[in-house]
Parts: structure tokens; C-alpha cells; sequence
């Protein structure tokens, strides 16, 4: 799943249960796996974890123009959620930690780079879950149901956010 609609739901997390810290960041962590299972469309990655594989090292993906395009649109759609995210909750007395909230709820997608890069043992099972946990033929549904759902998802959570603020 692309990156705004984990970005919106931790950010609704946060603002549901201010400052209940440790239960916020486990239940946003979470809901990255379960929106992980609901088919989507998501980047074509591939690419990235070979780059990861062939041990390219950081600097040598960003002069790799393929690696780099994809690594923008990452970025960009990074970018955009939290951008979202902070005008959506830019009045919440709670906004800092509703933003750090969001954070953790990408966080398995940055884990899973960083199983990539570096193999380590402690962050194998993570992967696997993380790829366990994603619809089996995911990679064969189609762009449009796979961009709808995201969609759908994106917009419940944001009417929810403006309910709660």
C-alpha cells in the first residue's frame, strides 16, 4: 500500500488516544499490517530490493536512475501524507505526538528497506510477516480496485480525523 493512507490512520490513532503512549505506537505499528492485507496497488519496489541485494550501497541507488525515480515517488507520496496529516491536525493541541504516531505507522515499511540493506537476523521474521500479511495474488490486482481501496481507506480515516480533532 502506498504510503498516505498508513500515514492518515496512525495520525487518527494518535488523536483517538493522546498520550497513551506505548498503546498508541503498538496500535499504529499494527494497523500498517492490517491495511498491508486489503488488496492495493503498490510501488514497483522490485527494483529496490535488488539494488539492496547487489549491496549498491545508499549513494550508488541514488546515481541508479531507475532505483532514484522510485525512490521519489516514495518520497513524494511520504511527503504528501504527512503533509495531510499536519494540516488535518494542525489545531489539535496533541499535534506533535499525533505526527510522531503517524510516523510509527510507516515504520514497517522502513524496517523492511533496512532488512533489505543490511540482512539483519532481527528484522528477518518482521519481513516475512510483512510479505505473510499482504494478499497472495496482490501483485495482479488490478490498478484500479488496487488505487480504489486506498482511496476508500484514505477517505473514511479523514472524515474520522476531522470527527475527532
Amino acid at each position: 500500500m502506498i504510503l498516505i493512507p498508513h500515514i492518515l490512520l496512525g495520525a487518527l490513532i494518535g488523536l483517538i488516544a493522546p498520550h497513551q503512549y506505548w498503546i498508541v505506537f503498538i496500535f499504529a505499528f499494527a494497523s500498517h499490517f492490517l491495511l498491508d492485507a486489503i488488496p492495493h496497488y503498490e510501488y514497483k519496489i522490485q527494483l529496490l530490493k535488488e539494488r539492496s541485494e547487489e549491496r549498491m550501497g545508499v549513494l550508488n541507488i541514488f546515481r541508479d536512475k531507475q532505483a532514484f525515480f522510485v525512490l521519489g515517488k516514495i518520497a513524494t507520496d511520504f511527503l504528501l501524507g504527512m503533509l495531510i496529516a499536519i494540516a488535518l491536525v494542525w489545531f489539535s493541541p496533541a499535534r506533535q505526538y499525533v505526527l510522531v504516531v503517524a510516523l510509527s505507522a510507516v515504520l514497517p515499511d522502513g524496517l523492511l528497506a533496512l532488512y533489505w540493506m543490511t540482512k539483519t537476523p532481527l528484522l528477518e521474521k518482521l519481513a516475512r510477516f510483512h510479505h505473510f500479511v499482504h494478499p497472495k495474488n496482490n501483485k495482479n490486482t488490478p490498478l484500479l480496485w488496487g488505487i480504489t481501496t486506498q482511496l476508500i481507506v484514505s477517505l473514511i480515516v479523514i472524515l474520522l480525523i476531522l470527527y475527532y480533532r
